[in-house]
């Protein structure tokens, strides 16, 4: 009961700083983990570090570079969805309002696969509990846990469809994807950049997508070249125990049979939001 009780009392501690943060945040990046919201915050960061001169070896989190620049904005990246209990009652409509709001969406398929070995292979105990994930999520089949509700494509796409609904449309909101990040990386960041208003080059842009790009930023993660915690492996001898893991579009049907892949796209097809488009 004592480890319950500590359990929920961390969640609440967290899910406070985290409101904290999104009340002061200028911009909310909106995603479910394992979607390339890591990617996305390197190329942003490098644009700033070759704008701003931040160090190079930091990610921008929140307002660590806004305090050193009062010209770059407070950026917030919400991986998790605040419940009306845990926000104290407020709808998440309310939370994002006046905010400018990045919703970046990844096929669930895709992002359930990714999110089974970040759980099972990456994930310290405060991630596990904050997504309900048993200790022993390793001991699932992949397959088992894709098609799982409390954490495969029913959960991502019941995501992907609140933030769809809250989101919404208007000059304050952008909606991207990874897919379109993978197919034309300098024109979405472009995208973001100017959302974001912040000052930058094209040939910041073009350095950015560079530096970020898979097989670099795989490396940087295997040389721990960034301050944060969020670029480690697992364990560096595991490939799947990788932050960037695989970075390939439709990858998820290289881990099932081809019924499996039916009943999977079937579940998307018939659940994920029109709005969302298909993948």
């Amino acid at each position: 009961m004592l480890s319950t009780v500590k359990r929920w009392l961390r969640q609440r501690r967290r899910t406070r700083k985290k409101l904290h943060k999104l009340d002061g945040a200028d911009v909310v990046i909106v995603s479910f983990p394992k979607s390339g919201r890591t990617w996305l915050v390197a190329m942003i960061s490098r644009v700033f570090h070759l704008t701003y001169g931040t160090p190079e070896n930091e990610l921008v989190n929140f307002d660590n570079f806004h305090r050193l620049n009062p010209r770059i904005p407070k950026i917030f990246f919400m991986a998790d969805d605040f419940r009306p209990r845990e926000a104290e009652g407020r709808a998440l409509v309310d939370l994002c309002r006046g905010k400018r709001l990045i919703l970046l969406v990844r096929d669930p398929r895709d992002t359930a696969v990714s999110f089974y070995f970040q759980l099972s292979k990456r994930a310290t105990q405060t991630e596990r509990d904050v997504f309900g994930a048993p200790d022993d999520v390793a001991k699932m089949s992949l397959y088992e846990f894709v098609c799982d509700k409390r954490f495969g494509v029913p959960r991502v796409i019941g995501f992907l469809n609140r933030w769809q609904q809250v989101a919404g449309t208007g000059p304050n909101r952008l909606l991207i994807t990874y897919e379109e990040m993978r197919a034309q990386p300098e024109a979405v960041l472009r995208r973001v950049m100017a959302f974001i208003a912040g000052e930058y080059t094209d040939s910041a842009i073009v350095q950015a997508v560079e530096f970020a790009s898979f097989e670099n930023l795989k490396e940087l993660e295997r040389k721990s070249f960034f301050t944060s915690n969020r670029l480690r492996p697992g364990d560096a001898s595991d490939e799947d125990s990788f932050k960037v893991r695989r970075a390939k579009v439709g990858g998820y049907r290289d881990y099932f049979t081809p019924e499996e892949i039916a009943a999977i796209d079937k579940m998307t097809a018939e659940r994920l939001v029109p709005e969302l488009g298909s993948f």
